[in-house]
């Protein structure tokens, strides 16, 4: 009986202590992962690298400022896509808007989301298009495929950065 208290009393009482545990230390710890993993990402610096890695090789570093410099031609354009939804929809809710001063934002979303979806689909089409050429250089070079790595994770935070702009645009109109 002692026992069967002694098994319960650790099942139960473990999966908090860890949960507790996790919950203080786990978060520092992706804090600290993701600052490394922004310093060592060729594609998240704005800037010119200053330093080149040590490991990177000159065909791998002259490999990816050119496909750098196409990427952000890629960012550019959904950001100038984004922004142009944006206004559009800005002005197209202030003339509603003039008309009945109750109308709602959210009306709007189900006409420019579509758009904003279609916008994404074209610009991750080019950016993967991007993707192949670069393995296919990579590879054809003999050197790892880091890069692509980097440069889709790169891509995707820089989408969320412009989507939460978006967003948040969206939200002021209330």
């Amino acid at each position: 009986m002692r026992g069967k208290i002694i098994i319960l009393f650790i099942a139960v009482h473990l999966p908090l202590v860890l949960g507790i545990y996790l919950g203080t230390v786990l978060p520092g710890y992706i804090e600290t992962q993701k600052v490394k993993q922004w310093q060592a990402n060729f594609f998240l610096n704005n800037n010119e690298i200053i330093e080149v890695p040590q490991q990177m090789e000159q065909r791998e570093l002259a490999i990816a400022r050119k496909y750098r410099a196409l990427i952000i031609e890629v960012e550019d354009n959904y950001y100038q896509g984004v922004s142009k939804l944006t206004r559009s929809a800005y002005r197209e809710y202030q003339a509603l808007k003039a008309k009945d001063p109750n109308y709602s934002p959210y009306s709007l979303a189900s006409k420019y989301l579509p758009r904003l979806r279609l916008l994404e689909k074209n610009c991750d089409r080019d950016f993967s298009r991007y993707m192949i050429q670069m393995e296919k250089e990579l590879q054809a070079n003999s050197l790892p495929l880091d890069l692509i790595k980097q440069a889709r994770y790169a891509y995707q935070l820089k989408k969320q950065d412009i989507k939460k702009e978006f967003y948040s645009r969206g939200q002021k109109l209330r």
